[in-house]
């Protein structure tokens, strides 16, 4: 059985061609190597032997964890199983930090827009309109206003002794100034601008 499967894996077929050459599937075949580790050792060694382009996995990894692709995701990008993804993680330093500092690019966009919204911020917004003199683009800067509860969420978080519900009354009443002060900060103006479609 062992030279059929090497001489397989030697013509480059894959998991699925492999387990229906044996009659079974995948996971059948994955739970038949668990348990018979020649058979695993052959499975796993093709997945290792595969050409390593570090800078290029490297900057695939970043990519991808960054974007919030899954283990699952990550893996099927790299052509292997989560397996030999967490192997790859385990053997390579670099690797495995490609993968963490995407994760934390992530973590810092979804900290930054949390408090864009706890805060409130202004934005653009592109309108298109038609008149008897003919086609306007018009840009205005509209203006989100603060979040209370996302706010509350943001300083419980950061400030967890201060902010916290159970903390005591008079610092539930420094969040309550503190909110009333971004409230008021928040209220504005909107600005139109005016420019001719070309």
């Amino acid at each position: 059985m062992l030279p059929k499967l090497r001489a397989l894996l030697d013509a480059g077929r894959d998991e699925s061609e492999i387990a229906a050459w044996f009659g079974v599937n995948v996971r059948t075949m994955r739970k038949w190597a668990d348990e018979h580790s020649p058979l695993k050792q052959a499975l796993d060694s093709r997945e290792d032997i595969r050409e390593w382009d570090e800078a290029r996995n490297l900057k695939m990894a970043y990519a991808l964890s960054s974007r919030g692709a899954t283990s699952v995701e990550i893996a099927q990008a790299f052509n292997v199983s989560t397996r030999t993804l967490t192997r790859w993680r385990q053997r390579c330093a670099e690797f495995d930090q490609a993968l963490t500092m995407g994760v934390e690019a992530q973590l810092k966009v979804a900290e930054q827009t949390l408090f864009n919204v706890a805060t409130g911020y202004v934005y653009e917004q592109e309108k298109i309109i038609s008149t008897k003199e003919g086609v306007t683009t018009v840009i205005e800067q509209k203006i989100s206003h603060p979040n209370p509860a996302m706010l509350r969420l943001f300083l419980e978080a950061n400030k967890p002794e201060k902010y916290r519900q159970n903390a005591k009354q008079a610092d539930d009443d420094d969040l309550g100034d503190f909110m009333r002060e971004i409230a008021e900060r928040g209220a504005g103006t909107v600005k139109i601008c005016h420019k001719d479609a070309g």
